[in-house]
């Protein structure tokens, strides 16, 4: 190899180096983000919990009510058409 050949070399291995290394940052931040919206997830779902029961003024029995009646309706729904063919 002639010394132009690997000052070439030289210069496509650092820029690969520079390219893996700026990636290596990015990859690292993420992660960051990630562990603290992790960290951070009770107090997000309590927020959202809060939020929604001032808009919508449903208490939690009023949430348990909404989905035991949500459920009975899909039961509903799907033996209605085999009970007529019956």
């Amino acid at each position: 190899m002639t010394y132009e050949e690997l000052q070439k070399k030289h210069k496509e291995l650092s820029a690969r180096t520079e390219e893996n290394f700026q990636e290596a940052i990015r990859i690292a931040n993420e992660t960051k983000r990630v562990e603290k919206v992790c960290e951070d997830t009770p107090k997000i779902l309590k927020e959202l919990d809060q939020e929604f029961a001032a808009i919508t003024k449903l208490d939690p029995k009023d949430i348990s009510f909404l989905f035991v009646a949500t459920a009975l309706q899909i039961v509903r729904q799907y033996t209605s058409p085999l009970c007529s063919r019956v």
